[in-house]
């Protein structure tokens, strides 16, 4: 069985029934994907960060894969820097938009995939691992060359790639109010 097709496959996983989450993982643990990414349940908010501690720490064990920890604190919940920094997930995709988040995870040595896509370059030269971008499903050659450059050392052109693309959706994905 294969589903990559040869491509990383990380599935999200946003739910909150704690049970619905373990019969996600339980059928993730027999495919061949790369990672799982969860959401902390938002239903009962606010959360501690105990008890959002306590939650990644059983993810992890029940997962045969790597976690991510999924920050969106646009529709579920915020992740705090703590919370990565105390649990076995592998890292943090951070949603938040604020490239001040991001540098929160990497002070406390969490590895962080940005998923904001305007912050791809700005969050690498931070020293995030990478990006889970949305513009990717769009251009995935483009932003997969954002990255490339970028580990290359040619800056300039990773930030001119993604300049291009940013400037480019910009005209049809932002949103009339």
């Amino acid at each position: 069985l294969t589903i990559s097709n040869g491509k990383l496959v990380i599935p999200t996983v946003i739910s909150n029934s704690l049970e619905e989450i373990c019969e996600y993982i339980e059928f993730a643990n027999s495919l061949p994907i790369e990672a799982i990414m969860v959401s902390p349940p938002s239903y009962f908010r606010p959360i501690s960060d105990e008890k959002m501690i306590e939650f990644y720490r059983f993810i992890c064990q029940k997962s045969l894969h790597p976690v991510l920890a999924y920050s969106i604190p646009a529709t579920a919940l915020r992740v705090p820097s703590v919370v990565a920094a105390s649990t076995p997930v592998w890292g943090v995709k951070d949603s938040s938009g604020d490239i001040g988040l991001a540098a929160e995870f990497l002070k406390d040595k969490v590895k962080v995939l940005i998923g904001t896509d305007r912050l791809l370059v700005e969050a690498l030269k931070l020293g995030a691992a990478g990006g889970i971008c949305g513009l990717g499903n769009l251009f995935p050659a483009r932003m997969a060359g954002v990255y490339r450059s970028f580990v290359g050392g040619k800056i300039e052109e990773a930030e001119a790639t993604l300049s291009t693309v940013i400037n480019f959706t910009s005209h049809f994905l932002r949103p009339e109010f």
